[in-house]
């Protein structure tokens, strides 16, 4: 593999509720820009795996 690239997160998005609570509306959702969105907990980062090449076995 040549080279690993961050792609963006898998994420609980949230909306706001009454009283200053959160409201859960979807998970496990890709967002690729997750630092800009206000209301998404990123769960695992997803990458782009670039240059791999096939090896086999002798």
């Amino acid at each position: 593999m040549a080279g690993v690239r961050p792609a963006g997160v898998l994420a609980h998005l949230y909306r706001p509720g009454v009283l200053r609570t959160l409201v859960s509306t979807t998970r496990n959702v890709f967002v690729a820009d997750y630092q800009h969105h206000r209301f998404a907990l990123a769960t695992p980062q997803v990458v782009e795996l670039q240059g791999m090449r096939s090896v086999t076995s002798p």
